[in-house]
């Protein structure tokens, strides 16, 4: 299953803070949750301004913040939240409270993203124009590792490497006599740039940055940030930490940034003025 911001915001939070997850047991509305069999349910307003992770029914996927003052009401079993698709009884979720809140979390998810580094991402939106060496890349595309053209103009699309291009200041250039000579094959391309920054819930993060090492990156920063908002070091702060800190270093040996090397320019093989020597679209030498 692909992970989103939500996925990976509870990831985090269940490696630095208490996790409670429940069935809801009656139908609630927009802004509330009902689970009055909660296990160890707690005092009134304890959930205050904390996260709500709904993970199975009607808002799977979905996050929501627990109200300021009256995020919890143990007598009626009732969490009130910000707004999402009315929530239906048999709905699952998982709960926190306010000690590491939902902006911090996702702030911790995007800073581990960066510090992860460059992913590899790709873009085939560009049809061909018989014999154009010219092409305009997508915004924000740049670092080009790889091209390919499709071999079929529908898929499956058989993509082959392409190594007679260069790009420079947002355009793609092929080399003289290389260009693709067909119009409306699609041209794929591989570049390597930082993840975008993640915003809302169903947020993708790269299949090339593994889970597990995202967690701990994020859980590590979460750690540092509540470390410093209390005077005295708490010992659970300071021992998830040195806890943590040991994990991150495993998972950047177990995950490490795939590394994408630029494919080869090569030289050209055949007089390119020359008509009756040219590599067509599909590789075979037009003689």
């Amino acid at each position: 299953m692909a992970e989103t911001l939500a996925s990976a915001t509870l990831a985090v939070a269940r490696l630095v803070t208490r996790i409670v997850e429940g069935i809801q047991t009656a139908n609630g509305s927009t802004t509330t949750t009902v689970d009055t069999a909660m296990y160890a349910p707690e005092a009134n307003n304890y959930w205050n301004d904390g996260t709500i992770w709904f993970t199975g029914g009607t808002n799977i996927g979905k996050t929501a913040v627990l109200n300021h003052t009256t995020g919890w009401v143990n007598a009626t079993g009732v969490f009130t939240h910000t707004a999402v698709t009315s929530t239906v009884a048999a709905d699952a979720y998982a709960v926190t409270n306010a000690d590491y809140p939902r902006f911090l979390l996702r702030q911790c998810v995007n800073r581990a993203i960066r510090l992860i580094g460059n992913v590899a991402q790709t873009d085939s939106t560009i049809p061909t124009v018989a014999n154009q060496e010219k092409y305009t890349l997508t915004a924000n595309t740049y670092n080009l590792r790889r091209v390919e053209i499709a071999t079929a103009s529908a898929t499956p699309y058989y993509w082959r490497v392409l190594n007679h291009w260069r790009e420079e200041n947002g355009y793609l250039y092929f080399d003289t006599g290389y260009a693709p000579s067909m119009t409306g094959y699609l041209l794929r391309y591989w570049y390597i740039v930082p993840a975008a920054e993640l915003t809302t819930d169903t947020g993708a993060v790269s299949n090339y940055i593994h889970i597990d090492r995202l967690s701990y990156e994020a859980a590590l920063l979460a750690l540092e940030w509540r470390m410093h908002q209390t005077e005295v070091m708490d010992d659970t702060v300071k021992a998830g930490l040195a806890i943590i800190g040991e994990e991150v270093k495993r998972q950047r040996y177990l995950h490490p940034n795939p590394e994408f090397p630029k494919d080869v320019h090569m030289a050209k093989l055949f007089d390119s003025y020359d008509p009756y020597n040219r590599v067509d679209d599909v590789g075979h030498v037009t003689v």
